[in-house]
């Protein structure tokens, strides 16, 4: 492979995974390049180059030479406190680097966009799809090509969100038992979400196609998961005994709305708030064909497989 590649965000969940599997994998790219914010945040076994998304002309600078941008950077699992912040950095800073992109002629670049992008009551979502929306309209104008990956909640070692709460919770015993919950929801995997960046990245253009290629796919893991299911799963995992006693559903939403209170003003923080009540008890369901049909995507792996380490590895944070 003689491309060159940027890749934003290596620091991350997913991009440490990403830049794991790169460093033995025969997918890797010639020259691999990672933006650091700092000298000292350079990878050992990769290029770099100190840069941050806030700064237009270091993006110029990182892009110069590149075929293939990888977009992981971004800030997730903020209240409505630091949405500013997360907006210079997930809205703003993508559409520079879209730019910086384009102008540097990156041939194609691969966005890690996530399912909230359909959900406008959040500022995370809305700022998702205004780059989504950017990127489709840049390989509509035959500026560049465009691979949007739409991940649903991932899970593996070191994940953030409401399960990994969830896990950190029942092993301590401090989670009450959930109520009743007949909501279903997807998930996938670390390494799964990995493998579908390097098919997007080397994807090939359909040869005959008058416009650029513009791909947005969902990834899930392809299992339909329920909540209590999982919490049960976690139970057990643990070596935890749940009680008979469940949550009333009132109890658990004016639990997770004193929890917000709380965090904001910085008397505990828990990572439970309303948001947390909301992703708990209502469908958040997907489907992956289209990674399927159109990267050939194949999930190798579900919670379930990985929910023993996941506990293994709660316990020792």
């Amino acid at each position: 492979m003689s491309e060159a590649w940027l890749i934003t965000g290596g620091s991350g969940f997913v991009g440490n995974a990403l830049l794991t599997r790169l460093s033995t994998s025969h997918q890797r790219p010639s020259i691999l390049r990672v933006l650091v914010r700092q000298p000292s945040d350079a990878p050992l076994h990769f290029e770099s180059c100190v840069g941050d998304l806030r700064d237009p002309h270091s993006l110029q600078r990182a892009c110069e030479g590149v075929d293939t941008v990888i977009h992981l950077a971004g800030i997730a699992h903020v209240g409505n406190a630091a949405s500013a912040e997360a907006r210079a950095i997930n809205l703003d800073g993508s559409l520079a680097l879209l730019h910086a992109a384009i102008d540097a002629g990156v041939r194609r670049f691969v966005f890690l966009s996530s399912t909230l992008s359909l959900d406008d009551s959040l500022h995370y979502g809305r700022d998702k799809r205004r780059v989504e929306e950017a990127l489709i309209a840049a390989a509509a104008a035959g500026s560049i090509e465009v691979v949007i990956l739409r991940a649903v909640n991932i899970y593996g070692v070191g994940m953030r969100g409401n399960i990994a709460t969830m896990i950190r919770l029942i092993s301590s015993g401090v989670l009450p038992r959930l109520p009743a919950l007949s909501n279903r929801l997807s998930l996938v995997g670390v390494e799964d979400v990995v493998s579908a960046l390097l098919l997007a990245a080397t994807h090939l253009s359909p040869a005959d196609s008058p416009t650029k290629l513009a791909l947005t796919v969902i990834l899930t893991d392809g299992c339909d998961y329920r909540i209590n299911a999982i919490e049960e799963a976690i139970y057990t995992a643990a070596e935890r005994r749940p009680s008979h006693w469940r949550l009333p559903a009132m109890v658990l939403f004016a639990a997770s709305g004193l929890a917000e209170l709380f965090e904001k003003l910085r008397i505990f923080r828990s990572g439970i708030g309303l948001r947390t009540y909301r992703n708990l008890t209502r469908d958040n369901l997907f489907d992956n064909q289209s990674a399927r049909t159109e990267l050939g995507f194949e999930p190798t792996t579900t919670f379930f497989a990985q929910l023993d380490t996941l506990v293994r590895q709660s316990t020792k944070i």
